[in-house]
């Protein structure tokens, strides 16, 4: 058989009805998963189902006719894959977020912001009024949008480069300069970003926006990075110099405007300070009031503004009430205290040990090993990516993921255990009136010094840590009424941001940071998921080996 018969072979005849059904079907899934979809769905149903399918040929023959563009039903398909990814991931976290956060709720007795709004995302809504469905219908229009709108201004500076457009140039300059620049499809495809409006306005929006300007930031400065302007730095110059600006932030958030810091970030914090809060005793009555740890946190803001009055023991004076009126919750842990301690803050954070010190060095001792256990889970479950990578080398994997392990626990341990130790420091340091609210800042500054110990590999964990107190504080400025929230603020910094990131992407690919960062970027344009770096350099490496394979020929061929 002359294999050109294929070729020359004419397109199978569609009916219209059919042809209509095949053009619909475009825009939600692409000819190969058709395929996938008619043999192993479709076929196996009903003689009606399997009458009624188009045949793959039939199918490709419409997809694929000469002069039809494939570019908006692949904009369409990709944003339906980003709906439907993102609602099965937020469901799933819901799950879990909501179990997790009943089961803390019930260990605890005191209040939990965290598993609070956890239950109450998990509790049934209208689909339309859903969060996540909101959520993800934003997303996948973002998708849409600036597949669509890139493409619409990339073919708008083409043409106006044209010779033909000379005389629209002349006419119009500025509008003219305007379309030509090489920024305008980055910065034009950016009004996509206007497809966040679909989702409320809320605590996801705001970390939407707030991810993605701590991302352009940390993407500038790997483009000033590649020219240059760090050439001279020191060692110790790096991004762990957030983290102790952030974390004196946050700390003084977390004593003096709860409402404003992340519930997420403290219940993390309260997990891990057994020594300094105190839970329940095992056998305290049950009829008896215990305060929760929150409750304890406020009482020490409250402590602060009575600029830390002294501590009068209950079992060397009786008769006497130690405690203001204010702070009568935590009567039940201060009242049986050691009766050498003088300060109330102390009293409260280490009832049972009147050595600050000692304190300090028992909180390094008993939540070391808990860090460590709980992060050696979690880099092993972010090696499982690249389980290829371990089994090729198992002992080099398990000596990196030991030291990261290793690393950031004495980090997180330190800067938890250090900023709450500070409070304990500056009560021996400081006279009462000085600084009384200032030193927790302070105390979360020398904390997050910790940070330098783990500065090689935690910029993932400082760039998050600087997007939440940059949340943080956005907050507390609006509530003490030092700035005017703008409406739909958060939406416009996305924009910028996104604006940001994608005139970096289209001058240079090697400033995002991240092969997922670079293929997100990539499909949003409708060049596929693909990393162009990794395709440069392996179009690079096999251009160097058929430059290798040459260079050898002629040496033969000489000699």
């Amino acid at each position: 058989m002359d294999p050109t018969s294929k070729r020359a072979r004419p397109p199978p005849e569609v009916s219209n009805a059919r042809r209509l059904l095949i053009l619909s079907l475009r825009y939600a899934i692409s000819p190969k998963e058709y395929a996938v979809l008619r043999r192993r769905v479709l076929l196996k149903g009903p003689e009606s189902l399997r009458a009624a399918t188009p045949s793959k040929t039939q199918f490709d023959a419409v997809c694929y006719e000469p002069g039809r563009d494939d570019y908006l039903p692949a904009a369409s398909r990709a944003g339906l894959r980003v709906f439907l990814l993102s609602n099965i991931i937020l469901a799933s976290w819901d799950v879990v977020a909501g179990r997790l956060a009943r089961r803390r709720r019930q260990g605890s007795s005191g209040g939990n912001d965290w598993a609070k709004k956890a239950i109450e995302t998990t509790t049934r809504t209208t689909l339309f009024k859903s969060p996540n469905f909101l959520f993800s219908l934003s997303l996948s229009t973002l998708v849409i949008a600036h597949r669509l709108l890139y493409k619409f201004f990339f073919r708008l500076r083409e043409n106006l480069l044209l010779p033909q457009a000379r005389t629209f140039r002349l006419r119009h300059p500025k509008v003219a300069k305007l379309f030509l620049s090489r920024f305008s499809p980055s910065i034009g495809s950016a009004l996509a970003g206007l497809a966040l409006l679909i989702h409320p306005p809320g605590d996801r929006r705001v970390t939407v926006s707030a991810w993605t300007f701590v991302k352009a930031s940390e993407f500038c400065y790997n483009r000033l990075e590649d020219e240059g302007w760090f050439q001279n730095k020191p060692w110790w110059f790096g991004s762990w110099m957030l983290f102790p600006i952030t974390s004196g932030q946050l700390l003084y958030s977390f004593v003096f405007d709860r409402d404003c810091f992340p519930s997420e970030y403290g219940s993390f914090i309260m997990g891990y300070s057994k020594e300094y809060v105190q839970t329940r005793p095992v056998g305290y009555p049950e009829h008896l009031q215990w305060p929760g740890t929150y409750d304890i946190v406020d009482s020490i803001g409250k402590i602060a503004g009575l600029n830390y009055p002294p501590f009068n023991s209950a079992i060397l004076y009786p008769d006497a009430n130690p405690l203001p009126k204010s702070l009568q919750l935590i009567s039940p842990i201060v009242s049986p205290a050691h009766p050498t301690i003088t300060s109330l803050q102390c009293a409260l954070l280490h009832p049972q040990d009147p050595s600050c010190l000692k304190t300090y060095l028992a909180f390094w001792a008993s939540e070391f090993t808990s860090v460590a256990k709980f992060l050696s889970v979690v880099y092993a479950i972010s090696w499982l990516p690249r389980y290829k990578v371990f089994l090729r080398n198992p002992a080099g994997a398990l000596g990196k993921l030991s030291k990261s392990t290793l690393l950031t626990t004495t980090f997180i341990t330190g800067s938890i255990g250090t900023s709450w130790g500070m409070t304990c420091l500056f009560q021996k340091l400081l006279p009462r009136h000085f600084l009384p609210k200032g030193r927790y800042w302070l105390g979360g500054f020398v904390g997050g010094l910790w940070a330098l110990v783990d500065s090689r590999g935690g910029r993932g964990n400082f760039l998050y840590s600087y997007r939440v107190g940059l949340i943080s504080a956005w907050k507390v400025l609006v509530k003490k009424g030092y700035v005017k929230g703008l409406k739909n603020g958060d939406v416009y910094l996305f924009i910028l941001s996104l604006a940001i990131i994608n005139s970096l992407f289209d001058t240079g690919e090697h400033a995002i940071s991240g092969s997922f960062s670079r293929k997100v970027l990539s499909s949003v344009r409708g060049r596929g998921l693909k990393d162009p770096v990794k395709e440069a350099e392996k179009a690079l490496d096999k251009g160097k080996g058929k430059e290798v394979e040459t260079g050898e020929v002629v040496t033969v061929g000489e000699k």
